[in-house]
C-alpha cells in the first residue's frame, strides 16, 4: 500500500540486519544533524530478520521517540534491497534519504 500522507520533510529509510550496536548512535547523530539543519524528520528502519536483539532495540527506540522513529519488521532475512523497499514503503516525508543503519553512510552529510 502506498503512503500518500506527508507527515514530515525528510524521511531517512534504512535497512538493518543485526545492527543492535549501531542503531542508538544512528538515532543520536541523525537527531543532532536534523536539529542543526532545522528540518522535521523521521527514521524508518526495516529490520531484515535480525537475530541479535535489533528488534527489541527498535521497539525501545520507537517507544522513546514515537513521533520520529518507525520500525518495520520483516518475517525473515530477505536481503538489503527488499529491506530498503519495505522502509521506503513506510516513509512519509516529502524527501527520502536512503542510508545503511551501520553508519557507513554518515547522517551529517544531510543538509537543509
Amino acid at each position: 500500500m502506498e503512503n500518500t500522507e506527508i507527515r514530515t520533510s525528510v524521511s531517512v529509510a534504512a535497512p538493518a540486519h543485526n545492527e543492535v550496536d549501531a542503531l542508538p548512535e544512528l538515532h543520536r547523530r541523525l537527531a543532532a544533524t536534523m536539529q542543526n539543519v532545522n528540518l522535521d524528520w523521521e527514521l524508518v528502519i526495516a529490520d531484515d530478520g535480525s537475530t541479535d536483539g535489533t528488534r527489541d532495540l527498535l521497539r525501545e527506540l520507537v517507544a522513546a521517540d514515537p513521533n520520529r522513529v518507525r520500525a518495520v519488521f520483516l518475517s525473515r532475512n530477505f536481503g538489503h534491497t527488499p529491506a530498503y523497499m519495505a522502509a521506503l514503503a513506510q516513509s512519509s516525508g516529502k524527501w527520502t534519504v536512503l542510508m545503511d543503519a551501520d553508519l557507513q553512510d554518515e547522517p551529517e552529510v544531510i543538509r537543509g
